[in-house]
């Protein structure tokens, strides 16, 4: 692992998300499905299985917090397309349409086991901004026409702590 990032889901604050940062996937998903962490977890107080996903990252446009903020708020959009790269395509040209609506930054991963299934986190000075965006109808519509399947699973978050284990 080269470093994480942990959040917390603002609607739910018993909801963690951890992000980490590896060079070997293998290596993480052996960590991940290890005994010794499996009881570090439930010692730590972890309720249920957590649901882990291993994601390559396609993307990093994220925007840096103003001097007031140590974080920008994000959102986290976990969709399945059809094609991936028709999808990319169509995302790529919303970029107006997203600083329009105050979307400072985002980052683009994928599901390394299920490649149509794509993480974008959006970020922006508020989750109400976000929430606007993601419900407008301008961008359902893109959405759908971009080739997103079905419903997305959304969550909104606030990071916590990034810790960079490397130089």
């Amino acid at each position: 692992m080269l470093a994480h990032v942990i959040s917390v889901d603002a609607q739910r604050p018993n909801h963690v998300t951890v992000f980490a940062l590896t060079n070997d996937i293998e290596k993480a998903k052996a960590f991940m499905g290890s005994p010794e962490l499996k009881e570090t977890m439930k010692a730590a107080g972890v309720k249920g299985k957590p649901e882990m996903v291993f994601l390559e990252n396609v993307e990093l446009a994220m925007a840096p917090p103003t001097a007031e903020q140590t974080s920008l708020p994000d959102v986290v959009q976990a969709i399945e397309v059809k094609d991936f790269d028709a999808w990319k395509t169509a995302f790529e040209a919303q970029s107006d349409a997203r600083k329009a609506a105050g979307i400072a930054g985002y980052c683009i991963h994928r599901d390394v086991d299920a490649p149509s299934k794509v993480y974008v986190m959006y970020q922006a000075e508020s989750h109400d901004v976000l929430k606007k965006y993601l419900n407008s109808p301008e961008t359902k519509k893109a959405q759908k026409a971009a080739g997103v399947k079905g419903p997305s699973k959304v969550w909104y978050e606030n990071d916590k702590e990034f810790v960079s284990y490397g130089n």
